[in-house]
């Protein structure tokens, strides 16, 4: 009985030590990696680009950095596109467009996901468009993003200046559209979006002659400008998302 009992002894100690000092092997709990705080995208047009800017089209461009530094642990990505309307993003809503492909792209396991949408300024100059006009491609396009699951922050457009050659229509049809659409995105934003940004209310960028904040072409931003754009951006997101 003692050769017995000793042999027992021995096996669980043979047991013990394989396994660290417990009596059998204990598996690990397998946990879900804690979810992001959020997740951006930029668009739609040159302004999300950061046309005229020193670097371009990714997070690291000076308007979505700026944005970014308010937003810690958030990711996101770029998806601005020059020369582009609302109407060219409506008609590719399948995936195609460069914001509904990022937007099928992101990840999943997040706590926010938003679209940051700067848009209407080349349906007003490109297409020609009345505020009211524009105003329905803007819902339409908030309607089809808000379905997806994303939350959607629009925004006010800044001005182009009557020298610039971006200009297409008659300067003061321009200036008078303008006014009325970013008029009815401050008054109207929470029946298609979940915040509004206001970039065109800040005096830094409300005259397109000032070369300090807007480029040569008197119509994108200097750096600095796209700086004070990622600000706003970035100070009511974080802002909401509390």
């Amino acid at each position: 009985m003692l050769i017995l009992a000793a042999i027992a002894v021995c096996i669980v100690g043979a047991v013990a030590s394989t396994y660290g000092g417990a009596l059998f092997p204990v598996k690990p709990l397998h946990t879900e990696p804690a979810p992001s705080p959020g997740y951006v995208v930029f668009g739609i047009d040159s302004l999300s680009y950061c046309q005229a800017a020193s670097h371009t089209g990714d997070l690291n461009a000076p308007y979505e950095a700026a944005a970014m530094k308010h937003l810690p642990g958030w990711d996101g990505e770029n998806a601005g596109v020059p020369g582009q309307t609302l109407a060219d993003v409506i008609r590719h809503m399948n995936g195609e467009h460069a914001l509904f492909h990022v937007m099928d792209r992101a990840p999943i396991n997040v706590s926010q996901r938003w679209v940051v949408l700067f848009g209407g300024t080349n349906d007003l100059n490109y297409d020609r468009l009345t505020a009211a006009q524009a105003e329905y491609r803007l819902t339409l396009l908030c309607r089809a993003i808000r379905s997806a699951g994303w939350k959607v922050a629009v925004s006010t457009i800044t001005p182009i200046s009557s020298r610039s050659s971006c200009l297409i229509p008659p300067f003061r049809q321009w200036r008078e559209q303008r006014r009325q659409y970013n008029a009815w995105i401050r008054t109207n934003w929470s029946e298609i979006a979940d915040c509004c940004i206001d970039p065109a209310s800040d005096s830094r960028l409300m005259n397109p002659d000032d070369r300090r904040y807007f480029a040569p072409d008197l119509a994108h931003l200097t750096n600095e400008g796209y700086e004070v754009l990622g600000h706003h951006v970035g100070q009511t997101l974080s802002v909401k998302v509390i």
